[in-house]
């Protein structure tokens, strides 16, 4: 192994000195970054599995050019693999160390890190065997198709159009155009890295005027109808990339380029105020939302700006959690669990609870401390260092812009935390310049690396068995509670059969934790399951009964600091909680009054 050094920019390979291997990887990566956003199948328990598994899927059958290549030939890994490794080690010692309450779900961090890490490998791989114009363009193709089928399916599910047969299986998702994807800002996401990449596409000359307007159209008006403000951000990100592109390049060439560029911005402005007063875009007579409005609402609006100081509120929460545990973290996945426990009231009348901070950096500094931070900040700065910002040219600066997008959305959401956008963020992050170690492929390390994917196919496919055991447990108990018939003894005991070696225990236990009967049998067993599950997701329906289970114990001091935080932290559901409460110390005033009366006393206003 060699020191490292930065992977130089190639120009693409002739086809004739393109094996098979690297190819069929190559589409297969296409595929990854643009089939699963096509994925209608939306429902519960985890309404995007099969979407985040079919990624997956994909993009573990493209890893194996890597078990392909060939003895005796030198390969790259990049910094980064090598840092988003070395993160799943400090997760393991996390799990080691007994920081986490599930260490399913650090396994199942352990396993997307991984699979990120070869993935990033991957796109170094394909960029020395095709080439980085191809695969950059192969990428672009398969994203702007990808994102104009999604546009489609946004505005057959926005204007519900049935001839198509086309349902979110889930239902209705929010207010807005969602499309197949069934969340309004991932889909501005994904239509915006579509959207640059048509105009890439047009800038280098492989796509026409018309064909390129045809395509450009439906990507801006889904972007305008998705209602999402991080939209104009998209656009405008897009609009510096080419801008940047056009300056240091070859001016006279890129015109065109830019000149497309312009009616993206231009058209993107003008169909916000034509959305706002054209009946053509509004739903059962209702006036349509524009982003403008949204962004105005950010400023003026009650509502709006509560969201903003939300985001904020949980900043800096994740910033005590960092400067509690800077070295490893509160845990990974504990991040809900120590904002119920050590979370500062928020305005006492919103609930600000939240599974993640809402800040890809500072949710890292949180649940992973310095470690796990540096881990991946360090690489990811190299890589910033050694990209060619002087001299762009359109494959590299296609890169920068789905990165910054997707970085852009990671500042105010957690789109990496989902398998689509991690491999489209991974695959792209390899395929640009970057610091690297030499590593010459021999017999031991190729085996070793073949391995590593078997394992990664046979892990596929039992995470996906685990989950559909799960999937089918889940519609019983669910058909159960609304036939308001208690669970038979067989379904409990799958239910015990089955949590005992799925990934997805904690899914388990916490709806596990929904059917406990509120009694004084076996106290013990129910503090415990219900415990583990407010590890898991504290949600208001826990937090309260573990209050009263605490209570039921006969351990009052800890079932009054419970409700306290049920206070704190769930201020819109405290109400309903203490009326149900008083209501059970009506039914058993020695276990509830006590606790009734104090949460009366310091609560109720």
């Amino acid at each position: 192994m060699q020191p490292p050094h930065a992977v130089t920019t190639t120009a693409g390979l002739p086809p004739s000195q393109m094996t098979l291997v690297p190819r069929v990887s190559l589409a297969l990566s296409g595929l990854m970054v643009s089939l699963p956003f096509l994925n209608f199948h939306h429902s519960l328990p985890l309404p995007t599995f099969y979407t985040e598994w079919t990624a997956f899927a994909l993009g573990t059958a493209a890893l194996l050019a890597l078990a392909f290549a060939p003895t005796g030939q030198e390969t790259r890994i990049p910094v980064l693999s090598l840092g988003l490794i070395g993160f799943t080690l400090v997760l393991l010692i996390q799990v080691a160390a007994g920081g986490v309450a599930y260490s399913e779900r650090s396994f199942l961090g352990m396993l997307y890190v991984l699979w990120a890490a070869l993935l990033v490998w991957l796109g170094a791989h394909l960029r020395e065997h095709c080439g980085l114009e191809r695969v950059a363009l192969v990428l672009q193709v398969f994203t702007a198709f990808g994102g104009f089928l999604v546009a489609i399916t946004g505005f057959i599910l926005y204007y519900q159009i049935d001839w198509a047969g086309f349902r979110l299986i889930s239902g209705v998702g929010m207010d807005g155009m969602y499309g197949a994807i069934g969340q309004r800002n991932n889909f501005a996401n994904y239509l915006g890295c579509a959207l640059a990449s048509v105009v890439f596409l047009f800038g280098r000359r492989l796509l026409s005027l018309p064909l390129a307007t045809l395509l450009a159209v439906p990507l801006v008006l889904g972007l305008v109808l998705s209602i999402s403000r991080s939209a104009w951000i998209y656009v405008f990100l897009i609009s510096i990339s080419v801008c940047w592109t056009f300056w240091l390049g070859d001016r006279e060439r890129l015109k065109p380029f830019v000149g497309f560029s312009l009616f993206v911005v231009v058209a993107f402005a003008s169909l916000n105020f034509v959305v706002a007063y054209s009946p053509w875009f509004s739903l059962g007579g209702a006036q349509t939302q524009t982003l403008g409005e949204r962004w105005v609402q950010t400023v003026w609006s009650d509502q709006a700006q509560l969201g903003v100081q939300i985001r904020l509120y949980l900043l800096k929460e994740a910033w005590a959690m960092f400067a509690a545990r800077p070295v490893l973290g509160v845990g990974f996945g504990e991040f809900a669990w120590n904002l119920l426990e050590h979370g500062a009231s928020f305005d006492g009348r919103n609930p600000a609870m939240a599974i993640h901070a809402h800040n890809a950096l500072l949710g890292l500094l949180a649940e992973t401390g310095l470690l796990g931070a540096l881990c991946v900040a360090v690489p990811l700065a190299l890589w910033l260092r050694v990209f060619p910002w002087s001299k762009p040219d359109l494959a590299t600066a296609w890169i920068s812009t789905l990165i910054a997008i997707e970085a852009a959305h990671s500042m105010v959401e957690f789109p990496l935390w989902h398998a689509n956008f991690l491999g489209l963020a991974a695959v792209l992050l390899g395929a640009a310049a970057q610091p690297a170690f030499e590593l010459r492929f021999n017999r031991f390390r190729r085996a070793a690396l073949t391995a590593v994917l078997a394992a990664g196919i046979a892990t596929l496919g039992g995470v996906l068995s685990d989950y559909r055991n799960f999937e089918h447990w889940y519609r019983q108990a669910d058909a159960s509670q609304r036939k308001g018939v208690p669970l038979s003894a067989a379904q409990l005991k799958d239910l015990a059969d089955q949590r005992a070696t799925s990934l997805f225990a904690g899914y388990y236990d916490l709806l596990g934790s929904e059917l406990l009967p509120l009694d004084r049998e076996d106290l013990d067993a129910k503090l415990e399951l219900n415990g583990y599950a407010l590890r898991f997701i504290p949600i208001p329906t826990v937090v309260f009964r573990q209050a009263v289970v605490l209570s039921l114990k006969g351990d009052h001091d800890g079932a009054a600091r419970m409700f306290s935080r049920l206070a704190v932290i769930y201020p819109d559901a405290f109400p309903g909680s203490l009326k149900r409460l008083e209501q059970m110390a009506l039914d058993d005033p020695a276990a509830f009054a006590a606790l009734a009366a104090e949460a009366r006393r310091k609560y109720r206003p």
